[in-house]
């Protein structure tokens, strides 16, 4: 017998088939972002936000971006 998957929310354990997934892409010259939502109805109950910056922090530290 196969189980539904499971995804952990604000409202804990839900089927992933009863949410609404949305991402969105930014990417410029300082990061590459990926942004992750989960929605129960228009509620947002769980989000990722992964970032990849292209610059690491010694060299930003070196030009003085770093106070």
């Amino acid at each position: 017998m196969e189980q539904e998957p499971l995804i952990w929310t604000i409202k804990g354990n839900l089927p992933i088939s009863s949410l609404q997934y949305r991402h969105q892409w930014t990417d410029n010259n300082n990061e590459t972002t990926l942004v992750e939502e989960y929605l129960l109805g228009d509620e947002i109950v769980k989000r990722n936000v992964h970032v990849m910056l292209k610059q690491g922090a010694t060299s930003q530290m070196e030009a003085g971006g770093v106070n």
